[in-house]
């Protein structure tokens, strides 16, 4: 149901974004309409953009007096306008292109169609970011290195759990399937690269934001990349520890050790601490930049993303349908009940008898 729900609010969104694509640059600094630039400074100037819309002002003569005076231009329609790079197509393609692989295997969307969604949007924009000079270590571009960080992982640990270990781990069971058949998968891979698109959203407000120079402070921006780093990591490490323990245990043996020692479902807690530090970093970005006119409806697309992600993927349907599969595989045991009183399962919301169905979440999908 979660990602009818996510095409429905953000079809409008995403049809804004393509169709009236938003026409606003902003410059380092100040409220001016364009054509009155030129009376301010004692030489015509003249203004260029690079492919990453960030805008120079170049002969202004013996400018260095009014420079400081400036606070930021807003520039609409046609006469300066440039696409931020990725662009919001370019975006939803690399959402769009990698879900497709759900026409092959049904529980290929959710898994490598997440991750390799998630590892488009965030490659187009490193690819980006390092084209243009000042941006290759700019804030903007780190937070696309999380992000990527986050979809070659889950990438590779799929292929790694499915070549290595056996079905009754991975889940990924190859299933005969007529062209109809797949057919009828394209609501669900459609809603999943909705969802993928607004979650990769924040990287379109840090581009914006890193094409500008203000006097507030990036810790909390900074702040925010490094939780979403640490998010993903911890998410890392809860599905390579648990297929392991699995592998050599059994696949219904209960994991409790490591990571588990102390959270139930380190792997979906850890992609929700992820998410959360990425939108966290839009947010931030926002109120340093002051640029809540031009971000306003990117935050709105990556909050919709976030709720989604969280609440009905990974605190609902894979965290809730998680902890119903095992109370009901170990439920009453003496090591299933000590280990639950000790541990915190996480961010949790029951949705209605939920189950943890092959591939409902693309971290570890099936798993019990």
């Amino acid at each position: 149901m979660w990602h009818r729900i996510t095409v429905l609010l953000s079809f409008p969104l995403v049809s804004s974004f393509i169709l009236k694509p938003p026409h606003y640059i902003l410059v380092p600094k100040a409220h001016l309409a364009v054509h009155k630039l030129p009376t301010l400074f004692k030489s015509p100037p003249t203004l260029t953009t690079n492919t990453h819309s960030a805008l120079h002002l170049s002969s202004f003569g013996d400018t260095t007096a009014y420079i400081p005076a400036i606070s930021h231009i807003f520039i609409r329609g046609g006469h300066l306008s440039a696409s931020l790079r990725p662009s919001a197509p370019e975006l939803l393609a690399a959402a769009v292109l990698p879900s497709c692989i759900g026409l092959w295997k049904s529980g290929y969307t959710v898994s490598y169609g997440y991750g390799g969604a998630i590892l488009a949007a965030a490659s187009l924009t490193l690819f980006n970011t390092y084209q243009s000079s000042g941006m290759a270590m700019s804030l903007a571009s780190v937070h696309a290195a999380s992000l990527a960080f986050y979809g070659i992982r889950l990438c590779l640990f799929l292929l790694w759990r499915e070549v290595t270990l056996p079905v009754e781990i991975h889940k990924m069971k190859k299933r005969d399937a007529s062209l109809g058949q797949r057919l009828k998968r394209l609501p669900l891979i459609i809603g999943c690269s909705m969802l993928f698109f607004l979650m990769a959203s924040t990287l379109r407000v840090s581009l914006y934001a890193s094409t500008l120079q203000t006097n507030n402070s990036m810790l909390p921006s900074w702040i925010a990349v490094g939780i979403s780093f640490f998010g993903f990591l911890l998410a890392a490490v809860g599905d390579w520890y648990k297929s392991v323990v699995k592998a050599k245990e059994g696949p219904d043996f209960l994991v409790t050790t490591g990571p588990y020692r102390f959270l139930r479902h380190p792997n979906y807690t850890g992609e929700m601490i992820g998410w959360t530090g990425n939108l966290a970093v839009a947010l931030f970005e926002t109120i340093r930049a002051q640029i809540w006119r031009i971000s306003f409806p990117w935050l709105i697309a990556s909050g919709i993303g976030w709720a989604g992600i969280f609440f009905a993927v990974l605190a609902g349907e894979a965290t809730a349908g998680l902890e119903k599969k095992q109370k009901e595989k170990h439920g009453g045991t003496k090591k299933y009940e000590d280990w639950v009183q000790r541990t915190w399962a996480g961010p949790m919301i029951s949705m209605g008898g939920g189950n943890s169905s092959s591939g409902s979440s693309g971290s570890s999908g099936g798993e019990s």
